[in-house]
Formats: C-alpha cells, structure tokens, sequence
C-alpha cells in the first residue's frame, strides 16, 4: 500500500500492513470498524494500536534479556569439567604423579571480561605469570613417537638381569599404561662403541658374493634381538625401528678397519649396499621388522670407535647409485634417513640430500641428527621451513660420564639418583626440537650398568636407566631423564599433530620470561644438553583421541603462575614450581564446545582494540535502547491503565 492510501474492510477486522519507505519497511496497524478507515486514530484503534506497539517493545526488551542471560547461561565462571595433569617435580616424591584435576573456568564474567589476564591470581602466588594460549587452528607435523637404542651394550646388561627386572625394564619403557609408552627404536648395523667387542656378520676378506654371510646374525640373535622381541610385547602400537650402520665390514673400507674412521671402497660399494639389506633379511626372519633406515651413523667424523666417513655429496652417490635402488626393488617401505650427525651442519647437509635437481631427491625421505653441538634449533627451523615434505628425526642424544657437573661427583649418589639437570636439558630438547618442526625423539642406550657401559673404548655414558650388576643383588635405578621423557612420549601419542603454542610474558611483580628458541650454544662439542633457567617453555599436540596434551617445562630456580587459554573462552590456572615438567591433557569435548558471545569479545578486545571497542559500544547502545524502550512502554502502560 502506498502512503497515504487505506482500504476499506469488514466489520471489526485488523491487519499488518506494509508501507514503502526509501532504505526500509514499516508495519503500520490499520483498524477496521463499520466499513471505515482509521489509520492508527481515535480511541478504539488507538488502543489496538497501543496493544501492538507495546507488544512490539515488549518482544524487543525481552529479546536482549535472553540473549544476555543466555550468554552468560552458558558461559559460567567455573565449569562442571576439568583437565587432568601429571607432574614431576625436583624438590618433592613427584615423579610422573597425577595431580589432582583442575577446574576449567570461563572468561565470561564481567569481573574477569575487564581485566587483564592471568586473572583472580591469589595473593601467594608467585610474581611471576605466564600465559599460553593454544590454537587448535594452527597445526604443523605429525608425530612418529619417541624412544632409545637396542644397543649391543644395552641388550647384553638386560640379558644379565634376573627375569623379574628384565620385565620392569621393558614395561616401564615400552606400556603405555604402566611405563612411558616408547614406540620407536634405533638398531645398529654391526657394533658399534657401545657394544662389548667389535664384530661384523661378514669378516671374510674379498667376499664379494655374500658366501660366508651369518644368514642367522647370531650374536645379534643373543642379545638385541630378543630383548626388541620383549619390548614388542608391550606396544599397543607397531614399534616402529631404525636401524644404523656405523662401519661396514673392515675389509671393505680404505683402511682395512672398522674402528678410526676411513671410506667405503669404491670397488665396495655394491657389496656394502647387498650387505645392508642381507641384515635387514635376517632380522625379518625373525619377525624384527625394520621402519627406517640412516645410511651411516656421524659420517663426519673419524671416531677411535667404529666410524666410517661420507661427505654430503658421497653419501648422495652411494644411495642413488647402489643403496636407493636395492631397497626399493626389496623393501620400499622403509624410509631412507640421511646425514644422522649433529645439528649444526643439519640444513648444509638438507640442501645437499633433498636437491630437486638430484636423482637421490626421491630416495632420501627425511634426515636424522644428534644433539652434540648444542642447541642449533633455528637449523631444523630453516630446514622445516625449506623442505616442509621430509621427515627431521632426531635420533641420538645421552651424556657423556666424561662431562663431570654437580652432584656427580658422590658417584654412588649419583648412580641411585642421577643428575637433575640431565632431565631437565633432555626435556628443553625434546620440546624445542618439536617446536621446530621434528618428528619425534630418540634416546641413546636404553639401559647401561652402574659403569655406564659396557664400551669397549672406555666412552661410558649415563642413561634413563641404569643397572647395578656388579653385586649378587642386582638392582636398577631410574634416572631424572626417565620421568621427564615419560611426560612426552606417555601423553603425545603417535599420531598426534603439533598445534600452535602461544607464549606470553605477563610478569606481575618479577622479571620477564620467554619461551625463545635460543640458539646460544650452537657451537659444537662439548656444549650440549642445557635447559636455560629462565625460560619458561611448552608444546601441544593434538592427539587422535581428540584430546590434546600440552607439556611445559620450568628450569629456574623461580616459581611460575602458570594460565593456559583454549578455545578462546576457557582457561585453567596453576603454579608451576621451579625445576619441575608438568603435562596437561584437555578433553575433547571441552575444545569442540562452541564459544559464547562474551568469548567472542574478549578475543577481539585482545585482537583489535579498536573492533572491541566497537563490539562494546554496540552491547551499551543495545542496553540503553532496550532500557528506554522498557520505561516508555511502562510510562504508556501507567497513562492507558489512568485512561
């Protein structure tokens, strides 16, 4: 209808009609009486008129009261759920021990929506507060798992053990329920310096056809292989193992010995390449089935133990030429790992194996390293960054007995305890690896005796586990880098993806920490293996049961007020103490609940300020409105009741 124009109807009839404006529409009522026609006047349609204007402020003032009540309905400040955590403390009995669960809360209250995060912090807590932030959105690697080596060392001081503690040590490596839940494992390819002699499968010079190969790998059949057959019985998962040559047989080498370094022979280098898969052929025929493979352990260096030296450019002919080629016809599942040396010539090493001009490209599907030369973490970083397709694993990482520091020096407190700091620079490893972009972590020896071998260079080295054999009441002693690996690989399953970790300085009253990937003490041998004290780190990953795990560690000597934030709207708050790892893990459901409205605007206020401020003046102008709208409606009520 337009302006200005009515239409007569029958007897007592009403109805919304619709009037043209420019940018709109407006209902107007019109009422019909007696075959007339009053737009909106006179007593008896003013009053039809009142009854829908008042019906329509009423159902506008209630609409912004559910909604507002609704907001707040379901975003409460303290939630029904909570988050479970395990942590491991220095100064305490704390070691992998669940903790009594968290309370979830929401940042929907006007007290907390207001102000600055971490919020409500009580008065003891300590000065100084950090917050993580995770983002499910943001995701990057997926994990392989973690685990240690089935040296010949390790296996052979396992055999030695009663039956009782050959038992504990695998479930407490290998059961995801009762121990760390270790998937992975590294094998070596002949020995290697952990080993108690230096032997190969093949020792007969000029044996260019394999004739007097040990088909049965017999000394590996009494040592490592049974001790990986145990460890089998307690994945829930396929164990997934590497394995790694450090020397071919002596004849094959340019200096006619395995130990000392020298190269593979030219004329070698067919036979080496059938050498390697004739291994991998006994070990399958004992159900051992290989994952990966490196194709030479610290091809860098000429070690006074078993060594075998390649360059960059070497290493590439020897697998596109002879090695890539025969695993692949035999066994083209397995993954081809290169360089397998330390971290700082890592991306060197990278450009050289993954060059898309190179016909070894397609052979190599990712790179192995050590952590020897320290930190190095901007190398994986850039060689992520550049090659986001290949596979970085580190692969070996223990401390040298060598490396005297603190409390080492009481030997015998040292062998029950071991040293706190050695767990605490294996977790800043592990975490900040897999910030980098890594895909999982592997240990040196499982297990050592109370020498820190058998070796037999005299390179004695500690371990997560080591075994008092040298009395007739065997014993074993579990080491702080037992329990701060077990709060990676026992929560981040394989599987999981790393999602995007967040860390924000909010120092109340104490310095300013932050979670940087510092690479300070990238400088090569001996300096490796150090947890900064005042960097406060922690990675996340999201596991396939839908929950995600987030590790954080403290190595300071200083306690922190820890606030984690997810999903926008939903926090948990705790301390973490000084020289202490804690695990988180986050229900599922509570990550795909969907966020209130007042989560919204705290993000945007953290965001934008300039859109929050917005978002604000719109809810105070909606408030204002609705309020005045209310007051008329009673003012006009009180008026027609007077009437």
């Amino acid at each position: 209808l337009k302006q200005d124009r009515a239409v007569a109807f029958p007897t007592g009839t009403a109805l919304w009609a619709a009037r043209g404006r420019p940018g709109g529409t407006q209902l107007h009522l019109y009422a019909a009486e007696n075959s007339g026609r009053w737009p909106w006047r006179g007593t008896d349609e003013g009053r039809v008129a009142h009854d829908v204007t008042a019906t329509y402020f009423q159902m506008a003032t209630l609409f912004w009261f559910v909604l507002v009540t609704a907001c707040v309905a379901t975003s409460p400040d303290r939630l029904d759920s909570s988050v479970r955590w395990w942590q491991t403390r220095r100064d305490s009995d704390d070691r992998l021990k669940e903790m009594a669960p968290l309370t979830l809360r929401a940042q929907s209250s006007y007290s907390n929506f207001f102000r600055p995060r971490p919020s409500e912090v009580p008065a003891d807590t300590p000065s100084a507060a950090l917050r993580i932030r995770l983002d499910c959105g943001q995701r990057y690697q997926e994990l392989l798992g973690f685990g240690g080596a089935f040296t010949q060392a390790a296996a052979s001081v396992w055999k030695s053990l009663p039956l009782d503690l050959q038992d504990t040590v695998m479930r407490s490596y290998f059961d995801p329920l009762r121990g760390i839940g270790y998937t992975l494992g590294r094998v070596p390819i002949n020995s290697c310096d952990f080993s108690p002699e230096t032997y190969s499968f093949d020792d007969t010079a000029g044996d260019y056809s394999l004739h007097y190969f040990d088909d049965e790998v017999k000394i590996d059949a009494m040592r490592t292989i049974p001790m990986i057959e145990a460890a089998q019985k307690y994945c829930n998962v396929s164990l997934k193992l590497l394995a790694s040559p450090w020397s071919p047989p002596a004849w094959m080498k340019t200096n006619n010995n395995m130990l000392n370094g020298g190269k593979v022979n030219d004329t070698c280098k067919d036979v080496w390449a059938k050498y390697i898969v004739r291994w991998l052929d006994a070990y399958s025929d004992y159900g051992v089935d290989v994952w990966g493979l490196t194709v030479q352990n610290e091809p860098e260096s000429s070690q006074v133990w078993e060594s075998c030296e390649y360059k960059v450019q070497e290493e590439v002919a020897f697998v596109t030429n002879n090695l890539g080629p025969l695993l692949r016809e035999r066994y083209p599942h397995i993954k081809i790992l290169g360089f397998d040396h330390n971290k700082d010539h890592l991306y060197e090493w990278a450009r050289g194996l993954f060059d898309n001009a190179s016909a070894s490209s397609s052979f190599f599907d990712g790179i192995a390293f050590h952590w020897y030369a320290g930190n190095c973490f901007s190398q994986m970083q850039r060689v992520a960054s550049a090659f986001p397709n290949k596979i970085l694993l580190p692969t070996e990482a223990c401390y040298e007995l060598t490396q005297v520091r603190g409390n080492e020096v009481e030997y015998d407190s040292f062998l029950a305890n071991g040293s706190w700091d050695r767990g605490e620079g294996y977790a800043h490893d592990v975490l900040l690896d897999l910030e980098a972009g890594s895909a999982g972590w592997i240990d040196w020896n499982l297990l050592l005796d109370e020498t820190g071998g058998p070796n037999h260079v005299s390179n004695f080295c500690d371990a997560p586990i080591l075994a008092d054999i040298s009395t007739q009441q065997k014993s074993i002693h579990f080491h702080p880098q037992y329990y701060y690996l077990g709060h990676f690989s026992k929560f981040i399953r394989p599987g999981s993806i790393r999602i995007h970790v967040d860390v924000e300085s909010a120092s109340m009253t104490g310095p300013s920490y932050s979670s940087g990937t510092e690479d300070d003490d990238c400088r090569g041998w001996p300096v490796y293996g150090m947890c900064p004290p005042n960097h406060l780190k922690g990675t996340a990953f999201l596991r396939p049961d839908g929950n995600v795990a987030l590790v954080t560690i403290n190595c300071g000597n200083e306690d922190f007020w820890l606030h984690v934030e997810m999903r926008g709207d939903l926090f948990v708050e705790n301390t973490i103490p000084a020289h202490t790892i804690q695990t988180y893990v986050i229900d599922h459901d509570i990550l795909i609940a969907r966020p209130s409205v007042f989560a919204a605007l705290r993000e945007a206020r953290r965001t934008s300020p300039f859109l929050h401020k917005r978002m604000v003046l719109l809810v105070l102008v909606a408030a204002a409105t609705s309020s005045f709208f209310l007051g008329l409606l009673t003012f006009n009520s009180s008026s027609e009741s007077r009437r």
